[in-house]
């Protein structure tokens, strides 16, 4: 199989730095050049490669299906007969092997000497430790290299064809990532100067400052830009294809505010006016298995640093035990998707999301059956939907209201501010990610899509979780540059309304109805709560209780 790079592409393909990080927008060919240039390694040396992300789940729909589709292609060797979501490995004739893995487990290749690896969707990683742990698994020895002419030697070669140099090892780590915030830990990692003696920054310098070595390490930094991208840009021509000119204008050309200026203009800027602030993806989201213990009891063993078995801080202790279920469960066909979670409680009144189901062009009817499914698995008390989508609840009704799994539409009063629409349900989701005792009550577990990835949704650079949509959804900014206190409508939030009605179920009712009192300090959602008491008092009236 052929294949043509352009641009940044062909310049990542040649370059021998031990640190690069490549960095740009949406479909610039970014990632097809790091798959490219990591065949080429493994058809030619016997080396030892490491594909990596965040969680291994999150490499098979995204990294793999590339790799095996575009990259590979049917029937090549290292493919074999294993399933994309249980492979943990490619081997090719050559000797070399490809490693799958994720950061949040990594014990299983720590123990590797790798040649080179390349970490998938970087900017997801909140921190430069993990980078600096997968730099110190790079001492393979089988890609020599001339460090006079910088170029790769055949494999064994005893010294350069050209100068007659005696090799050195080669050795890449890779960073692929579209734009983040501003302050991210990548963009200033490009920028910094190190000496690789002493550990001294040297910006500008040719020499370190403190130790005064010339050994000095630098990230290198490529940008990828839409015309390096094959696909969309004719080279020869020097002019876009018909598909990359829709592409830039058709799709790019309709995203706004931040999601526009990092995918379309390729800044690294940080949230404005961002609505759940507080929202850290290396605390609220968690890594973990979900599983049934003897007696039955849903059990939820997170594996994020920090959690343990032996935890001297209760709520940091692990397995977590899930005491009942709630559904939440937002309408939308194209181009909003519908939206169904499922959430779990614990005794500490803490909410952990284990499923959801991200789809767009699918009926109620499809999303009943979904249902169903979910039921049979969790046996979630309710499902809190959209008042405004009737069909959806009496669908979802007629195949779960009489196995006591009721489709309830979460009215006005019980969600919203009387002064401002939708503030209520907010102050509950903030309160949710750090409440005025500093405690988070909301957890992200990762990897828990069902029905897979939408491509469609992917295609069109749309959100395809809830986590895609937190850091987007802002207040809306008048024409004069203030802020009114409800969200931009602009801004897709599927996922963070099914959230929202199963939390006003979730919190605002049946958790007051059950423990029968109002467990939570007054805050700003006290309302909210206070009404809730109400409903739940005549609950226990109608119930003899």
């Amino acid at each position: 199989m052929e294949f043509r790079l352009q641009g940044k592409g062909a310049e990542y393909y040649a370059c021998l730095d031990r640190e690069v990080l490549n960095e740009s927008g949406a479909r610039t060919g970014k990632t097809t050049s790091e798959l490219i240039k990591a065949l080429d390694l493994c058809e030619t040396y016997p080396c030892r490669g490491l594909f990596v992300r965040t969680t291994r789940a999150s490499l098979t729909e995204t990294v793999l299906a590339d790799w095996e589709d575009k990259i590979l292609g049917i029937g090549h060797p290292a493919i074999g007969r294993q399933r994309r979501d249980h492979r943990s490995s490619y081997r090719f004739p050559s000797g070399a092997v490809v490693v799958l893995g994720g950061m949040d487990a990594p014990d299983r290749f720590l123990s590797m000497e790798l040649d080179w690896f390349m970490l998938f969707q970087a900017e997801e990683t909140a921190n430069s430790q993990d980078w600096d742990l997968l730099l110190s698994r790079l001492s393979g020895n089988t890609i020599p290299m001339c460090p006079r002419c910088n170029i790769l030697l055949p494999y064994r070669a005893p010294a350069c064809h050209v100068c007659g140099s005696e090799p050195t090892s080669f050795q890449q780590a890779t960073a692929d990532a579209n734009p983040s915030h501003g302050r991210h830990w990548l963009i200033n990692r490009v920028k910094e100067t190190l000496c690789l003696m002493c550990g001294s920054l040297a910006q500008g310098a040719t020499a370190c400052p403190k130790c005064a070595s010339q050994h000095l390490g630098r990230m290198r930094h490529f940008s990828f830009r839409p015309h390096d991208n094959p696909r969309w840009y004719d080279i020869e021509r020097h002019d876009y294809s018909g598909e990359g000119r829709h592409f830039l204008i058709g799709t790019l050309g309709r995203l706004r505010g931040v999601k526009r200026k990092r995918l379309k203009e390729h800044l690294w800027v940080s949230e404005e006016h961002q609505i759940l602030e507080d929202y850290d993806p290396e605390i609220h989201r968690i890594s973990g298995r979900l599983e049934r213990d003897d007696a039955g009891s849903w059990m939820l063993h997170v594996t994020n640093k920090g959690w343990s078995k032996e935890s001297a801080d209760i709520m940091r202790q692990t397995p977590v035990r899930l005491e009942w279920f709630g559904a939440g469960a937002d309408w939308g066909f194209w181009p909003d998707p519908g939206v169904l979670q499922v959430w779990g409680y614990d005794r500490f009144a803490r909410r952990f999301r284990v499923a959801e189901v991200y789809r767009a062009k699918k009926q109620s009817e499809w999303w009943a059956e979904v249902a169903e499914t979910l039921y049979n698995e969790f046996r979630f008390l309710y499902i809190a939907v959209d008042p405004s989508a009737p069909a959806l609840r009496d669908a979802f009704n007629i195949r779960l209201a009489r196995r006591g799994a009721p489709a309830i539409a979460i009215k006005a009063e019980n969600v919203i501010r009387r002064q401002s629409p939708d503030l209520a349900g907010i102050d509950l989701m903030r309160w949710g990610l750090l409440d005025p005792q500093g405690v988070v009550r909301t957890f992200y577990l990762r990897d828990v899509t069902r029905y897979g990835i939408d491509e469609d949704l992917r295609e069109a650079l749309r959100p395809t979780c809830e986590e895609d949509e937190i850091q987007g959804w802002t207040f809306l900014q008048r024409r004069d540059g203030t802020l009114e206190e409800i969200p931009d409508p602009n801004a897709p939030n599927d996922g963070l309304d099914a959230d929202r009605y199963e939390m006003g179920e979730g919190w605002g009712v049946r958790l007051a109805y059950k423990l029968k009192t109002n467990p939570y300090p007054m805050g700003s959602f006290g309302r909210v709560l206070g009404h809730a008491e109400k409903m739940a008092e005549a609950r226990r009236k109608r119930d003899g209780g």
